[in-house]
């Protein structure tokens, strides 16, 4: 993939070897991120744990309100 093109006359643009470099980046940052939130996941149900459980529960929190 080659851009080239002008702006108008006013400006040129060329896509060189840095963006490729930054999309492999991006796309290597996903990959990572989804492997660690499924290790994570999976380390959690392992140990019994439940992953974004409230600290208080339902019934605990109607009663401070009244």
């Amino acid at each position: 993939m080659a851009l080239v093109g002008t702006f108008r006359g006013i400006a040129a643009v060329e896509v060189q070897y840095g963006v490729y470099a930054f999309a492999a980046a991006m796309l290597l940052l996903h990959l990572v991120t989804c492997r660690l939130e499924t290790l994570m996941q999976q380390r959690a149900s392992a140990n019994g744990l439940v992953e974004d459980a409230p600290a208080i529960s339902e019934p605990q929190r109607l009663r401070k309100r009244s």
